[in-house]
């Protein structure tokens, strides 16, 4: 699960087994980061890697690239 928070509003979104990301307020999908946080952000260029949050290993939000090291 993924996790971002956007002018105060939270929002949460899944990668699925072949690496489409669904989000979970409105059920589109996307096949990168950013083009789903910029679908949240209303269309506005977003580093989907910057932009989304994952928990570490100790339940900490941590951004998603993160898991690109």
């Amino acid at each position: 699960m993924m996790y971002a928070t956007y002018k105060g509003e939270d929002y949460k979104a899944w990668v699925n087994k072949r690496g489409r990301i669904r989000l979970s307020h409105n059920g589109k999908r996307f096949d990168t980061p950013s083009a789903a946080g910029s679908e949240i952000k209303g269309g506005k260029a977003t580093n989907g890697w910057r932009f989304w949050k994952v928990k570490d290993k100790q339940g900490n939000l941590v951004p998603l690239s993160t898991l690109r090291k």
